[in-house]
């Protein structure tokens, strides 16, 4: 982690000049850097002394650089640089030891009658929370080079403004690839999750300012409500208004009045623009950016040019400050030794970090796609046979098609033979079910059918043939 200096040596809050950053980093210096290397002042002839002091010693130019870099290019980037728009909001902390973060979410507990002739019966029965867990591991594990050869930095000692110009090399460069992917990051959880079907999607009036508002802040006031409709685990929970957070492009904010959304939020417009976050078209998302910060990890997928000119028809996304579990595992800057032979310093920085969706938060994505509608729905594989009296297992998995960024949710049951008897099942999640034939079976087949949560007419049964 990059260390920080105390930011009453600012002057009002604003950035450093080249003079003071120099100063500054003598004063924390090494005795043997200090006893070399002058008091830095506003002339040219200062700076080029302490230039030929740079260039004659590579051991205390790899010390001022270092320096620049931890201890005066966080501030700078504090000040100046580009930083990700929705960290703010969703990021939750550092992550101490480990690699994983345990989601823990527990359900209502159920009402009982009260009966004081049952309760002799009762009183000691134990009744087990419902409890769930979603286990999120790091996910982002990348760092980012920068190289400073010689002649550039022969160049940066000509005058003051070139020394800061020098400065934004070095931090500019990496700090704002780091913070520029990690947004892209989430935009991408955002929009996979929108076309995977499992955030709700309210659709919208087209062209329509005033009613689109209406929509969006019913669906807010909603939130607040205790709900299962929400969240993609179907427990109950509820999202008070401080806990909401309002994405759109900038063609969707252009198109709303704030402070009909601030009043609504019951916040000043100052107090809601915190809530209000400008961010990409889900379209427009950077794919290259992205298949470089995720290629060849498992389960990562490009998105493709049809499904993002269909996230274009995204108005805006409210979520929970919980549903984007976005934790800092890592940032380190890292300094090689002068290389002799090619002339160069290089630099890196590494980001490391927890990026995921929580099952448990409730998210709404407001479309222009149309209503959402599952059109339909097959299972692999459909028919299979199997051998009478063995206990074997195997999965089933549903394959949905959808218009509309509708749930691709579905339920599964047996729907012929015995449950318990000749077979169970055990939904895994994201479509698949596994089938457990049992040792005990009798019936000469067994149907396992799947059924979508949004419209009960879409099914499709998978025929498993019992052979003696």
């Amino acid at each position: 982690m990059a260390s920080k200096i105390d930011t009453s040596t600012l002057s009002n809050g604003k950035n450093l000049d080249a003079v003071q950053t120099m100063n500054l980093i003598r004063n924390n210096a090494s005795p043997n850097y200090q006893s070399v290397v002058p008091v830095a002042t506003r002339t040219r002839a200062s700076l080029q002394a302490i230039g030929q002091v740079f260039m004659t010693y590579p051991d205390i130019l790899n010390e001022y650089l270092t320096a620049l870099w931890n201890k005066v290019g966080a501030v700078r980037m504090r000040y100046r640089e580009y930083t990700n728009p929705l960290s703010s909001a969703f990021r939750k902390g550092e992550l101490g030891l480990g690699e994983f973060v345990e989601e823990i979410f527990v359900g209502l507990c159920q009402a009982h009658q009260f009966d004081p002739e049952s309760a002799v019966n009762t009183v000691f029965q134990r009744e087990i929370p419902d409890v769930k867990a979603a286990y999120h591991k790091l996910s982002i594990q990348v760092y980012y080079k920068q190289t400073i050869q010689e002649n550039e930095l022969e160049m940066a000692f000509t005058s003051w403004e070139n020394v800061n110009r020098l400065t934004e090399l070095i931090v500019a460069r990496m700090y704002n690839a780091a913070e520029y992917d990690e947004y892209q990051a989430i935009l991408q959880l955002i929009a996979q999750n929108i076309l995977d079907g499992t955030i709700k999607v309210v659709s919208l009036p087209s062209n329509d300012s005033l009613n689109i508002a209406k929509v969006i802040l019913t669906a807010s006031d909603e939130l607040t409500l205790m709900s299962k409709n929400y969240n993609y685990s179907g427990g109950h929970t509820h999202t008070p208004k401080d806990d909401q957070f309002l994405l759109g492009s900038s063609i969707f904010w252009a198109s709303q009045n704030v402070d009909v959304y601030a009043v609504s939020f019951n916040m000043d417009k100052v107090e809601f623009m915190g809530h209000r976050i400008l961010i990409n078209q889900l379209g427009d998302i950077d794919t290259e950016r992205l298949n470089a910060l995720f290629g060849g990890q498992p389960g990562y997928e490009e998105i493709g040019s049809s499904d993002l000119e269909e996230l274009n028809k995204i108005a805006a996304v409210l979520l929970d400050r919980e549903w984007v579990q976005l934790y800092t595992k890592l940032r380190r800057t890292v300094t090689d030794p002068y290389n002799g032979d090619g002339l160069y310093f290089s630099y890196k920085y590494h980001m490391w970090d927890v990026l995921a969706s929580s099952p448990f938060s409730n998210a709404i994505v407001f479309s222009m796609a149309g209503e959402p509608t599952v059109t339909g729905l097959t299972v692999t594989p459909s028919e299979v046979t199997m051998p009478k009296g063995v206990a074997t297992s195997f999965v089933v998995t549903a394959n949905v098609t959808t218009t509309g960024f509708a749930s691709k949710a579905v339920k599964w049951a047996i729907t012929s033979g015995a449950d318990g008897v000749d077979a169970t099942i055990t939904p895994l999640g994201d479509g698949k079910c596994q089938v457990n034939l049992l040792s005990t079976a009798t019936a000469a087949e067994v149907i396992v059918t799947c059924t979508s949560t949004v419209n009960s007419a879409r099914s499709a049964t998978c025929a498993i043939t019992l052979q003696s």
